[in-house]
C-alpha cells in the first residue's frame, strides 16, 4: 500500500477577503476574495466594465426594435407580442449583466452580494454601487493604478540586447 504524500498549502497574505453581512449586521457566511497580486484583476475589471456597456447598448437597441413592432394581443395570452418580446429581452439583459459582474466578482459573486435574492433591474445599480464605493477603494483600483499596472505588466527591460 502506497503512503499518501501531501503538500502543505500556505495561506496567501495578498488575498483581500470581504465578509458579507445584511443591513442588520448578520453575517451571511459568504465572502468575496480578491488576490491583490493577480495580474488579471485589473483586466477582469476592465472586461466587466466593457461588457456592462455593451449590454446596455444591446438592451437599448432591443427596446427600439420592439417599439417599432406592431402590437398584437392574443386572446389566449395575458401579454401582447411587444410585451413578451420586452420581457424576453429584459430577461436576457439581466443574464448578460449578471455574467458581466461575475467576470470581476468571481463565479456566484452577484448571488452572494444579493444574499441569494433575485437579480432584477434595481440590482444592477446596487451592485455597481457596492463595486464603486466599497470594493474598488479597498482594492485601490483607479484609472491611474490601471494605467500603472498595465505599464508595469508589459514593460520591457531597456538593457536587454536585441538580436538583429
Amino acid at each position: 500500500m502506497e503512503e499518501k504524500k501531501f503538500i502543505d498549502l500556505k495561506n496567501k497574505t495578498n488575498v483581500l477577503v470581504f465578509h458579507l453581512r445584511t443591513e442588520d449586521g448578520k453575517e451571511t457566511g459568504e465572502t468575496l476574495k480578491f488576490n491583490l497580486k493577480d495580474v488579471e484583476l485589473v483586466g477582469r475589471y476592465d472586461e466587466m466594465f466593457s461588457q456592462l456597456q455593451k449590454n446596455d447598448e444591446w438592451y437599448k437597441n432591443q427596446k427600439v426594435i420592439i417599439s417599432k413592432q406592431q402590437e398584437v394581443k392574443n386572446k389566449n395570452s395575458f401579454l401582447s407580442n411587444k410585451q413578451k418580446m420586452l420581457y424576453e429581452a429584459s430577461k436576457e439583459y439581466l443574464k448578460k449583466q449578471a455574467k458581466a459582474f461575475d467576470l470581476f466578482l468571481g463565479n456566484g459573486g452577484v448571488e452572494k452580494l444579493l444574499n441569494h435574492d433575485t437579480f432584477d433591474m434595481d440590482s444592477i445599480a446596487i451592485i455597481k454601487e457596492y463595486i464603486d464605493k466599497q470594493i474598488l477603494p479597498s482594492l485601490e483600483i483607479t484609472k491611474e493604478n490601471i494605467d500603472k499596472e498595465i505599464k508595469e505588466k508589459y514593460k520591457v527591460d531597456i538593457k536587454e540586447e536585441v538580436l538583429e
